[in-house]
């Protein structure tokens, strides 16, 4: 059962990803995910305090050590934030594509800095990863895009990597919480933490208008200088811009809610594994990226398919060297139907 939830999960993922594009077209990066925050830490209000009981153990106290869901909803924003900025840039094949590089890091950085070990199957998961990245490098600088230089490629690696740690950081953190009450609570820190954002950049925006309003109409000899010269920065420009009605936005914190729903209840189940389910979330690149070529009608789709392709074969090759149990799961799933 665990794994059809978790295939559930990275399916809503994909929907997910899709509609955050779309709703990138009316909103600014800033309000989109301003507003699909709060709307998801809404969703989750009911189990703020007594969802986490039936899940708890007896050793569970809650509201302590909450330091630790504040930092995880810190990593979370930050690569929501820049993940959002990516997709301003990006077509959604390559964003979708890049993102999908983040299990493929987790396994990398668990080497490197916890003391695993790669065996033979992870190893060759990880190269052909790492071609695939070149691949995409190569489809993508046929529409301009050079990796070494594109503004969304920078905020992708940041997005990337602030996840990874997020990752890496709820592999200590699960250990000692139910994942409801992870949830819930992650879920009003980052609402917060964007709602203040929010309402300081906007704060800090009006305040730099009125200061060059008034320098500009005491100058007679000058003209007025655009308010817009006076945010340079990509969230302060985005915080003077108005909200408008999207229900992309209502549609965005539903499908998240409902993915992350899945995934902590797949974790719930008898004889889950959590490396199995982490990497399986991120085929919702097959969705986001489907959806991509036959909605947006973006470019050179066979050579970011090629990419894509060898991405999934590095992941599957990940899974089946990190559990025996992958191939006893995907057969039980086979034999469902």
């Amino acid at each position: 059962m665990w794994i059809e939830l978790a295939i559930a999960s990275a399916l809503l993922l994909g929907a997910y990803d899709f509609f955050k594009k779309i709703a990138l077209n009316k909103n600014s990066v800033l309000m989109v995910l301003t507003v699909t925050t709060a709307l998801s830490a809404l969703f989750t209000l009911p189990f703020l305090v007594t969802g986490y009981e039936p899940f708890a153990s007896g050793s569970f106290v809650p509201w302590q050590g909450e330091w630790r869901l504040v930092l995880k909803a810190v990593l979370v924003t930050l690569s929501w934030l820049t993940g959002l900025a990516a997709l301003k840039y990006l077509p959604l094949t390559t964003a979708g594509t890049l993102k999908a590089m983040r299990p493929v890091l987790v396994v990398l950085f668990s080497v490197l800095f916890m003391g695993e070990r790669l065996n033979g199957w992870q190893t060759v998961g990880v190269l052909a990863a790492f071609a695939a990245f070149f691949l995409l490098s190569a489809a993508s600088s046929r529409e301009g895009i050079r990796f070494t230089h594109s503004k969304g490629v920078w905020y992708m690696a940041v997005s990337v990597l602030s996840g990874v740690g997020s990752a890496l950081w709820d592999k200590w953190i699960m250990q000692a919480m139910p994942p409801i009450y992870v949830l819930s609570h992650t879920n009003l820190y980052i609402a917060l933490l964007m709602l203040v954002l929010f309402g300081a950049l906007r704060l800090w925006t009006r305040t730099a208008v009125a200061k060059e309003a008034s320098a500009s109409s005491s100058a007679s000899t000058s003209a007025p200088k655009a308010a817009s010269d006076t945010a340079s920065a990509l969230l302060a420009r985005d915080a003077s811009q108005p909200l408008v009605f999207d229900v992309n936005l209502l549609l965005i914190s539903l499908f998240i809610s409902g993915a992350d729903f899945f995934y902590y209840l797949a974790l719930q189940q008898e004889g889950a594994l959590l490396s199995i389910i982490s990497v399986s979330r991120r085929l919702s690149v097959v969705v986001t990226f489907l959806l991509g070529a036959v909605f947006l009608r973006e470019r050179n789709i066979g050579r970011k398919a090629l990419a894509l392709g060898l991405l999934l074969a590095a992941l599957l090759l990940i899974l089946f060297g990190s559990h025996t149990a992958f191939l006893s799961a995907v057969q039980n799933f086979v034999d469902s139907f």
